[in-house]
């Protein structure tokens, strides 16, 4: 008769098992690390406006730390745009930021922005900044503050029919004062144009030009220039174009094929 094979435990079998040493297989050196995308490389230095539609046509956003001349005839709608990427910077990322107005005063701006559809007034941190106080209420406030420069030169004794090249540099030191030590991050100067007409002659508005471009590029902020077009050109004085590092167009499209506005990136800003 058969007998019936034993009936083992399988971890009695374990536990009686020799162990075995496998060599391990010889090492394989790590492949070599891929190449950063290119793309990849890029996104690091873009920063989105927060306006999806912009974000779009610009292909991401604005290089971060980068100054925009934001071009236009009257009423094509620059400060419109300028206000709603201020409100987007602080609603969406907490970027404090300025509108420095030499066009409009700041009751006209601020009471104009409520009856946009961008408008919270807890983003409002304050519109009525002197000479005296600016430098303390911008860095103790956050939000969007609105600053009206005619107010604060006046204050300063800039206000003035001629200017001098000592004038200049007083001048230059304020709006140093304004963008780089008040750490904002987003700036809006409305207008480049209207600052650079308090001078008469051209060689000093060449000057403030060209050093207003050393000056921020100095800043770690987002700027845009506000600039008034003059018939197909993008600025009045010629040369606000260079010290930007790209320019949006603003104008009228063609009502008739339901386009009142149009926006083109016209000097590349990515």
């Amino acid at each position: 008769m058969a007998t019936e094979p034993a009936k083992t435990d399988a971890s009695a079998a374990v536990n009686k098992a020799v162990p075995v040493v496998v060599p391990a297989p010889p090492a394989t050196p790590a492949p070599a690390a891929a190449p950063a995308k290119k793309e990849d490389s890029a996104e690091k230095w873009v920063k989105p406006t927060g306006i999806p539609e912009l974000d779009f046509v610009l292909d991401g956003g604005l290089p971060a730390s980068s100054s925009i001349l934001l071009s236009g005839d009257a009423g094509a709608g620059k400060t419109t745009l300028a206000m709603q990427w201020l409100c987007a910077g602080y609603s969406k990322f907490k970027e404090n930021g300025i509108y420095i107005t030499m066009t409009e005063s700041t009751i006209t701006l601020v009471r104009n922005l409520k009856k946009t559809s961008f408008y919270d007034v807890n983003y409002m941190a304050s519109s009525d900044l002197t000479a005296e106080n600016f430098e303390t209420e911008i860095a103790a406030r956050p939000g969007i503050h609105f600053v009206d420069l005619r107010q604060i030169m006046e204050g300063i004794g800039l206000m003035k029919a001629e200017y001098t090249y000592e004038d200049l540099d007083f001048l230059i030191d304020t709006l140093f004062k304004l963008f780089v030590k008040s750490d904002v991050k987003r700036v809006v100067l409305d207008s480049i144009t209207a600052v650079a007409y308090l001078m008469k002659d051209e060689a000093m508005i060449r000057s403030f030009i060209f050093r207003f471009g050393k000056l921020i590029s100095m800043s770690d902020s987002n700027i845009m220039l506000i600039s008034e077009a003059k018939d197909e050109k993008d600025s009045v004085f010629g040369i606000e174009e260079f010290i930007s590092d790209g320019v949006i167009r603003l104008k009228y499209g063609d009502p008739e094929n339901n386009l009142p506005r149009t926006l083109n990136v016209k000097k590349s800003v990515v």
